[in-house]
């Protein structure tokens, strides 16, 4: 992909405005994305979100659009493990952990957000590969995360909380080594799961 001055990989990403069909090109490095504010606002769609792809234009959401996605993208939504807990377990990694916008410790609704960077663009069609791949890698992620969000070309609010749950988000950045690509798309193929755990990671079609 392409560098920066200072030689940075940059991303291509998308931004948009709420849930907005239509984004806008983003050409950002690691550091700038993980360097985002928390955005407090009143409803959930005041916030910005992102796709980690790039669209061909006019850069409308839609899964035919998707040019080459970036970063590995997890939600988890009806977690047993703490935030401390996956940013010590994902140390190894480059990434950006952060609490969503419905975070509620109050009422035992831990949710958090995992971004961890690519050591490359990931086409489309080996991102599936590379969501299961690396859960296989870090088995403390399995029946963790949400694998009900398949389509390609899915948005994430960025960092953002209601103002009367400011005091609980969090941000961490990890400053790890990116995801090895292949070595995780030739784990996948590799790795077979016992049916228990395939239960738990959704036992998703090739």
């Amino acid at each position: 992909g392409p560098r920066n001055k200072s030689g940075c990989l940059m991303l291509s990403l998308t931004r948009y405005q709420g849930v907005g069909t239509k984004g806008i090109p983003l050409n950002i490095s690691w550091n700038q994305l993980v360097d985002s504010s928390l955005q407090v606002v009143t409803e959930k769609t005041r916030a910005t979100s992102t796709g980690y792809y790039s669209l061909k234009a006019p850069h409308e959401r839609k899964d035919a659009n998707v040019l080459t996605k970036h970063c590995l993208v997890y939600d988890l939504d009806h977690t047993s493990l703490s935030f401390d807990k996956l940013v010590e377990n994902l140390a190894p990694y480059e990434a950006l952990i952060t609490t969503t916008y419905s975070h509620n410790p109050e009422a035992n609704e831990n949710k958090y957000r995992v971004i961890i960077n690519t050591d490359r663009d990931i086409d489309s069609d080996e991102y599936q590969s590379l969501f299961n791949g690396f859960i296989k890698k870090n088995l403390f992620l399995l029946g963790q995360v949400d694998t009900s969000v398949r389509d390609k070309s899915r948005l994430f609010l960025d960092w953002s909380c209601p103002p009367e749950r400011q005091k609980f988000a969090r941000k961490e950045v990890i400053n790890g080594k990116p995801i090895n690509v292949d070595e995780i798309l030739d784990f996948d193929k590799k790795i077979q799961l016992d049916d228990e755990q395939k239960k738990q990671i959704g036992d998703i079609p090739r």
